[in-house]
């Protein structure tokens, strides 16, 4: 494991943003929006701790980690569940945001409420 050191400062950065993603998911007043955010700080947390515990008992060199595929299974999975909440993001969210926009318009429309 020659690059382990640059897989902790990866792992380590993607935990990072996982917070910070989180902590803007807190604040944002659109439930699927906030429900994005959390679905995708959940994915850059979770997996990346168990890659870590993973490198690290690597490093230990015990037996239950003496295989490399182990590793790469993981950062597979890792990579599709990222994928998948891409297309999410890609293909689902603006149909909401085109929901919402309408649902807006309507209620304005409605309610006599004008931008003037």
């Amino acid at each position: 494991m020659k690059y382990g050191l640059y897989f902790f400062v990866l792992f380590g950065a993607v935990l990072l943003s996982s917070i910070v993603l989180y902590t803007f998911a807190k604040k944002r007043p659109v439930k699927f929006q906030k429900d994005y955010m959390r679905r995708l700080a959940d994915a850059l947390f979770y997996l990346p701790i168990l890659m870590i515990l993973y490198l690290f008992i690597r490093r230990a060199q015990l037996e239950v980690a003496s295989q490399r595929i182990i590793f790469v299974v993981m950062l597979v999975s890792w990579l599709i569940w990222l994928l998948i909440l891409l297309y999410y993001r890609i293909a689902v969210i603006p149909k909401f945001y085109k929901d919402l926009s309408k649902k807006k318009r309507e209620e304005r429309y409605l309610h006599g409420k004008s931008k003037k």
